[in-house]
């Protein structure tokens, strides 16, 4: 009972992760076209839905090394599981930093009368980051789903 319920959970905030990250970089774009108190509005709820995704993330992480332990622990487990695990911390660790960081000089460069120079550039980043963030998140559904041999 212990493992359907922690396993809902861990795809639940799977999908809520993914699903609320996929849109982030044409939202950048249309903020960035946008007149600059809008595009300060929509930066501001970008951010503020990233520490959401960030919260998902980690409840990700927490429920899969949950479903591990409940399982015996990670010395049994296929090496596809360690992979996966790897990949996910790696995804993680840049969106805490890297892209977590680009989405608050975004919402910075919008605070001014006109959205300050090089925003352009800081959406591209964001966005280069964020497709990053979701390749290795499918590489990690796939090893996770796909029983090898």
């Amino acid at each position: 009972m212990l493992f359907q319920f922690l396993l809902i959970f861990h795809v639940m905030s799977a999908m809520l992760w993914f699903g609320g990250t996929m849109s982030v970089p044409r939202r950048v774009r249309l903020a960035l076209d946008s007149e600059v108190g809008a595009a300060r509005a929509q930066l501001e709820g970008l951010a503020r839905e990233g520490r959401m995704m960030a919260g998902a993330g980690f409840l990700v992480l927490f429920t899969g090394v949950s479903l591990v332990m409940v399982r015996g622990g990670f010395a049994g487990l296929d090496v596809r599981f360690h992979i996966g695990l790897t990949l996910t911390l790696i995804w993680i660790i840049l969106g805490a930093t890297v892209v977590r960081s680009t989405l608050e000089k975004l919402v910075q460069a919008a605070q001014g009368d006109a959205i300050a120079p090089g925003a352009s550039d800081l959406g591209k980043r964001l966005s280069m980051f964020t497709g990053i963030q979701h390749a290795l998140f499918t590489i990690t559904t796939v090893l996770m789903l796909w029983r090898m041999g």
